[in-house]
């Protein structure tokens, strides 16, 4: 069984042993500090609407769900 490693928004805490994961998710605001970090995840989830506008996160598979507040920023593999 391999290990899954899930980056949420929330207080950003030190991403140790990431490398280790055999699959990346990211959720929402965790794509901002994926970004930040240099990560590529495999998977992005959700409306993305707490990302500023200059923010543009990579990742091989994207999961996007409808904004509720803000249109989300537009981003391609």
């Amino acid at each position: 069984m391999g290990i899954c490693a899930i980056i949420s928004g929330g207080e950003q805490a030190r991403l140790t042993d990431i490398d280790k994961a055999q699959f990346v998710i990211a959720c929402d605001k965790g794509a901002e500090y994926a970004h930040r970090a240099d990560i590529v995840p495999d998977l992005l989830v959700g409306d993305f609407d707490s990302l500023n506008d200059a923010d543009c996160v990579r990742a091989k598979k994207y999961c996007v769900s409808p904004p509720k507040k803000t249109t989300p920023t537009q981003c391609s593999p």
